[in-house]
């Protein structure tokens, strides 16, 4: 069987009501996502993770395979790398401009 697996950044807005473990503010929060990522599909529930951009990646491991990172932890490197002069504001408009097209173009 030939099959071909891939995967790539989504940007997710999440409305966080409730922190179970960590210090993430309460309300919206921007996070990069890889496309099959799983959450806990009772709860809703991502498990992030810092990354040097300022945002979180949300992991995509099994909930048994982590473990909580140290205080002293380095960043995570985001899921999304940027070019030069390139913002993530500037990579989910073009993003979201182009998947509107596409369906756009289907009608």
């Amino acid at each position: 069987m030939n099959v071909i697996i891939i995967s790539w950044p989504w940007f997710v807005d999440l409305d966080v009501r409730r922190v179970v473990e960590g210090d993430v503010e309460k309300g919206r929060l921007e996070a990069l996502a890889v496309l099959h990522t799983g959450y806990v599909r009772k709860t809703m529930t991502f498990y992030l993770r810092r990354n040097s951009a300022g945002t979180y990646n949300i992991l995509r491991h099994d909930a048994d395979e982590l473990e909580r990172c140290p205080s002293n932890a380095l960043l995570a490197t985001p899921y999304l790398r940027l070019g030069p002069d390139r913002t993530y504001a500037d990579e989910r408009r073009e993003g979201e401009e182009r998947y509107r097209r596409y369906y756009e173009d289907d009608e």
